[in-house]
C-alpha cells in the first residue's frame, strides 16, 4: 500500500467534500431571496429559486419575459467580441422589467446590473410588492 496514494485521496476528498459544503451554502444563501420574491409574485414554482440552472427560468419570469427567447439571448453572449454587448444589454433590460415590476428607481435598476443579490435583499427586507404584470402562464 503507498502512503503516497492514500494521503492523496485523503486531501483530495476534503478538499471535494469542502467545495460541495460551500456550494451548497451559497446556493441556499443566493437563492433566499429570490425564492422570497418569486413567492411574493405569485410564480409558479418558485422553488426554482434554488437550482443552478433553473433559476433563470425564474429570473425571466419575473421579468415577464418569455424564457425561450431569454435563453437565446444568453446562447448569444458567447459570440466573441458582440457577445459582451448582447449580455450588457440583456442585463440591463431584465433589470429594467423586474425593478419596474416592483417599482423600484433607477438607482435600483443600476445596482440590480452589478449586484443583483443585494437589490434583491432590498426587495425582501422592505416588504416591496409585486405591482408589475406578467403573463398567465407563469403564475400560480
Amino acid at each position: 500500500m503507498d502512503y503516497y496514494s492514500l494521503y492523496n485521496a485523503f486531501f483530495t476528498s476534503i478538499f471535494f467534500s469542502t467545495f460541495l459544503i460551500i456550494f451548497i451554502i451559497s446556493t441556499i444563501i443566493s437563492g433566499a431571496p429570490l425564492y422570497v420574491i418569486a413567492k411574493r409574485a405569485n410564480l409558479k414554482n418558485p422553488i426554482f429559486a434554488f437550482i443552478p440552472i433553473l433559476n433563470i427560468v425564474l429570473i425571466s419570469h419575473l421579468a415577464g419575459v418569455n424564457f425561450w427567447k431569454y435563453l437565446g439571448i444568453i446562447l448569444l453572449s458567447f459570440i466573441p467580441v458582440i457577445g459582451f454587448f448582447i449580455s450588457l444589454g440583456c442585463s440591463v433590460y431584465i433589470s429594467e422589467r423586474i425593478c419596474k415590476n416592483f417599482n423600484l428607481n433607477s438607482l435600483c435598476i443600476v445596482l440590480y446590473i452589478f449586484v443583483p443579490f443585494l437589490v434583491q435583499l432590498y426587495i425582501v427586507f422592505t416588504q416591496k410588492e409585486f405591482v408589475g404584470i406578467i403573463p398567465e402562464e407563469y403564475k400560480n
